[in-house]
């Protein structure tokens, strides 16, 4: 371990914060920032991240599109919390193409979900505006959205 006198590098920083979790390269350059490292050393160390692979912004979106996948986030929304990452277009694509397949059985979970929660709403339309509501704040599409309420006319 360093001493005090001894100022720990922008490299070593980095290694120590991607011990706990992984980070989007976005992410560890903010927090590099943060501690006033000049900005030449911090590309330095992100360089190195990224040649060990301790950094990898690809297999971060699909880490991260799998598990807001299926904690029933739709696809618009994961998208949107990839881009404030700025994860690169073309990575987030692929996370996306990996969790569509998922997207229909988590959309149907949220709104299996919703339902029960507005089992004692009498007014349909109410009911409807409500689940409606939900589905597009949870990232849903609207074709997704309309299939689903086509599927549960009945219990609605």
């Amino acid at each position: 371990m360093s001493s005090s006198n001894c100022p720990v590098s922008a490299l070593e920083y980095a290694m120590k914060i991607l011990a706990k979790r992984v980070y989007a390269e976005s992410e560890i350059y903010t927090k590099l920032r943060k501690k006033n490292y000049p900005p030449d050393e911090i590309k330095n160390a992100i360089d190195e991240c990224k040649r060990y692979s301790f950094i990898n912004d690809e297999l971060y979106a699909q880490d991260y599109a799998n598990l807001l996948n299926s904690r029933g986030c739709g696809s618009m929304l994961v998208r949107r919390k990839l881009s404030m990452l700025r994860i690169a277009p073309e990575y987030i694509d692929r996370a996306l193409e990996m969790i569509a397949e998922n997207e229909m059985s988590a959309a149907e979970h949220s709104f299996d979900f919703k339902m029960r929660m507005l089992a004692r709403e009498k007014n349909p339309l109410k009911k409807r505006q409500k689940i409606y509501a939900f589905m597009v704040s949870r990232g849903y599409s609207l074709d997704i959205i309309k299939k689903l309420f086509e599927k549960y006319e009945n219990e609605i």
